[in-house]
């Protein structure tokens, strides 16, 4: 399975490749590390919590890890997201 197979599951819009290559390469990195979480866990399909955990886990200059960081929920969401679907 391709790293975007299970995107394209989730959301068949997505199953064009010209849409993929459309998306920003932080956003194309973003969803490549919520596949890599949820392969990890032996998930076939990428969901919500798999992205939450991949924004948790960009470095601190991303927007995405800002806007966690800024509403105080990094650590919590990692945490919690972790116990529903086990640590990796």
């Amino acid at each position: 399975m391709s790293g975007w197979a299970s995107v394209r599951e989730c959301h068949p819009s997505m199953s064009d490749h010209s849409a993929m290559t459309q998306l920003s390469g932080k956003v194309q990195e973003l969803l490549r590390d919520a596949d890599a979480i949820a392969k990890a866990r032996g998930h076939a399909i990428v969901g919500t919590e798999h992205v939450l955990l991949a924004m948790t886990r960009q470095s601190k200059d991303s927007l995405a890890r800002r806007v966690l960081d800024e509403a105080g929920a990094t650590d919590d969401l990692r945490s919690r997201i972790e116990a529903v679907i086990g640590p990796g």
